[in-house]
């Protein structure tokens, strides 16, 4: 279903509906064939490099084996399930994971997060695993509170003076990307210990 997994593009409609189009953050852990590890670096550089040149396609991260943890752990986002699917679906990505096939010791582990839950992505140890719902509720209305709070003040002389319905979509329009890309990445990283998901 990912860059670096399995032929598997029917379990983002089972899993998520035909309608449904959410940001989609993927975590796979794949663990490179003792020997061939120098080639197994460079199919996840190019693989990354290629999957990044597609439509929707938002950044990834690559956390390498070390000592006490063997496997390669790639973390990436699409703005929507239906560009991950391109992704998926594509010929270059086939070509890939057909190299991949010598060079990998076993099969990959996959971890799926949509919606809010990827606002509180964990790359640093072990595959993708969401916190507590309450952890994700309590943190998301710490951060959304005084934001929506400064923005209804700073922009209280403009708001005023629109319909409701537009005060609405100009609030959410400034507030959700401004959680996606500036205060949640900052969140979990300032309560990382809080949302660990085995506490």
């Amino acid at each position: 279903m990912t860059a670096m997994g399995r032929d598997d593009d029917d379990a983002l409609d089972v899993r998520f509906g035909a309608g449904d189009d959410p940001p989609v953050t993927v975590c796979v852990m794949r663990r490179p064939r003792e020997g061939h590890e120098a080639e197994f670096e460079t199919f996840v550089r190019g693989i990354t490099e290629s999957a990044s040149r597609f439509p929707g396609h938002l950044g990834a991260s690559v956390v390498r084996p070390e000592r006490d943890e063997p496997d390669y752990r790639v973390v990436f986002t699409f703005d929507h399930v239906s560009n991950l699917r391109r992704w998926d679906q594509s010929e270059e990505r086939r070509v890939w994971l057909a190299r991949a096939k010598e060079l990998a010791a076993d099969e990959p582990e996959l971890s799926v997060l949509t919606g809010l839950e990827t606002w509180f992505t964990l790359s640093d140890g072990g595959a993708v695993k969401p916190p507590a719902r309450y952890k994700i509720w309590l943190l998301s209305w710490l951060a959304i509170w005084p934001l929506i709070s400064l923005l209804s003040f700073v922009g209280r002389p403009v708001l005023e003076e629109m319909p409701l319905p537009l005060r609405t979509l100009t609030l959410t329009g400034i507030l959700l990307p401004t959680m996606t890309w500036i205060v949640m990445p900052q969140v979990t990283k300032v309560f990382r210990g809080l949302l660990d998901p085995g506490r």
